[in-house]
């Protein structure tokens, strides 16, 4: 019979959808390029919520072409990227499309998003920088790119004992488990940060608060899964690292509040 092993269905349900449900990357980095697709404010609710709606029908699509395989199927010893794509093929079917036109469409589709993300994450690492260092030279450009990509690099580069196996596997898939919970916990703290700000000039918060508290709850259970789970390895350490920084920020946050103090600041 088919065991699940990822852990309990709350929090890792939540964690595990990352994008599909309420992504911390596209939290921080929406700001950048949503907003030059509005014309005026009106037209945010559309646009955002639009395309996190259309992003939570690709976490449904992902999903279903898991959950249709037989326990022992091939097709899951197979490449994630095949996986999706023939997944997409049998989505696609049932509206009479050809499952090659549809297979190819998954994979296009998956190659896109992903190589997007990459792009983008590189992009706003080197403004951080050169914001960060008000590095105003042109030729600041090329220096914040490379530290930007130093870090992955090395990640790339070296091998860490895998948390269930010891072998020794890339460093960025030995991290991969802690990938959810550490992407969602920016969804939470980006709320957290929101509601701080709405109650600070007056603006009512409860439309972030609750989202917000639920989002914490979530990554924080799951972060604490994974400290106890993997111990004193690369995963366990990073997800208590990312466990007190997050809990720090909640502190620093009701302290903030608690003060009570209401400014007309504005937009």
């Amino acid at each position: 019979t088919f065991k699940a092993s990822a852990g309990p269905i709350f929090p890792i349900l939540f964690v595990m959808i990352a994008c599909g449900a309420c992504s911390g990357f596209h939290s921080i980095v929406a700001s950048g390029t949503t907003s030059k697709q509005l014309d005026k404010e009106s037209h945010a609710r559309p646009i955002g919520y639009g395309g996190m709606l259309v992003e939570g029908l690709v976490a449904v699509i992902a999903l279903i072409t898991i959950a249709m395989l037989p326990p022992g199927e091939g097709l899951l010893s197979k490449h994630p990227l095949v996986i999706y794509g023939s997944g997409m093929g049998k989505f696609l079917g049932t509206f009479g499309i050809p499952f090659k036109l549809g297979y190819s469409f998954g994979l296009l589709a998956l190659s896109t998003f992903m190589l997007t993300t990459l792009d983008t994450a590189t992009r706003l690492a080197r403004f951080i920088f050169q914001e960060f260092f008000e590095w105003q030279v042109a030729s600041a450009n090329y220096l914040a790119t490379l530290l930007s990509l130093a870090l992955p690099v090395i990640f790339v580069m070296i091998s860490l004992p895998d948390p269930v196996t010891g072998k020794l596997i890339p460093a960025w898939k030995a991290i991969w488990p802690v990938f959810g919970a550490s992407n969602q916990l920016l969804g939470g703290l980006a709320l957290l940060t929101v509601s701080v700000w709405l109650k600070k000039t007056g603006r009512k918060a409860i439309f972030t608060i609750l989202p917000m508290c639920f989002m914490l709850a979530v990554t924080l259970w799951a972060l604490g899964i994974l400290a106890l789970k993997y111990g004193f390895s690369a995963v366990g350490l990073i997800a208590g690292a990312l466990l007190v920084v997050a809990l720090f920020l909640i502190i620093d946050a009701v302290k903030t509040l608690s003060r009570g103090e209401v400014t007309n600041d504005s937009l």
